[in-house]
């Protein structure tokens, strides 16, 4: 299943110089699908981004069946079906598909929202050939596209839940330890990103480029510094734990060990 062409709601003119005929009703509910869709990689993506790190190095006790983080248990949930389905639905994950001879791979506009947005959900080329689609006994996707689909598929898979009914998880060896295969996502966020900008700018809501550049950057920045504060607390939270002194945690008065409490009984940090 591939996302739809959206047509332009600005004053585009066709061939003849003429306005642009306005959306019909399947055109406009397509293109609601297709934003639909790309809001959902874009916050997908976003919420693994930013979530793991966190929970990572202040919810070391995070757990499925915990009703303190019933939220984020939901979130993961929902956007590993999301994700799944769009494997299977981008990358066509049906026997004998193949493009039909005389449709060259490419052919379309480059800048096109249908030639980037049909393809894998992470933008890489060739994932699903442009053109038209039969059914033959042949191999369906390229060798680029089931790279792709398999790396998709490792990022995807809740390997928590199998932990949890292996019994793998432990005080030692926390549920989001487990999870971690989420944050390969983070190198498929730029390209929702682009495809994002390409459906904004067909759609006449993004004029100018500058503005997508500059939310990218600074999106970029901000992640990163999540993601390096985040692993800076859990190793200071570390080296409290194996002794040190002081660490800037508990200096800034974010934690108190709970063995330094209970060997002195003061819990001022």
């Amino acid at each position: 299943m591939q996302l739809s062409r959206c047509c332009s709601r600005g004053p585009a003119l066709d061939e003849m110089g003429f306005e642009a005929t306005p959306l019909t009703w399947s055109e406009s509910l397509a293109e609601s699908v297709d934003s639909i869709r790309l809001a959902m990689r874009c916050l997908g993506c976003l919420w693994y981004t930013a979530s793991l790190p966190l929970r990572l190095a202040f919810l070391p006790d995070y757990s499925l069946a915990g009703g303190d983080y019933l939220l984020y248990s939901v979130l993961d949930l929902v956007y590993t079906i999301f994700f799944l389905s769009e494997i299977c639905l981008s990358y066509q994950l049906t026997p004998g598909a193949k493009i039909k001879p005389g449709a060259e791979p490419g052919a379309e506009d480059a800048n096109s929202l249908s030639s980037s947005l049909s393809s894998s959900p992470s933008g890489v080329a060739g994932a699903v050939p442009p053109g038209e689609v039969e059914d033959l006994d042949e191999d369906a996707m390229p060798p680029l596209a089931s790279l792709s689909a398999l790396y998709e598929v490792l990022a995807t898979l809740p390997v928590e839940y199998i932990a949890v009914a292996a019994g793998l998880n432990s005080p030692e060896l926390p549920l989001i330890y487990f999870m971690m295969n989420r944050a390969m996502r983070i190198t498929l966020l730029p390209s929702y990103f682009n495809q994002l900008q390409m459906f904004l700018t067909e759609t006449g809501r993004l004029k100018n480029v500058g503005i997508h550049r500059a939310w990218m950057l600074f999106s970029a920045m901000g992640l990163m510094g999540h993601w390096c504060a985040c692993m800076f607390f859990m190793v200071a939270q570390q080296d409290a734990e194996q002794g040190d002194p002081v660490t800037w945690p508990e200096a800034d008065a974010l934690y108190v060990m709970q063995e330094r409490v209970n060997a002195t009984g003061d819990e001022t940090p």
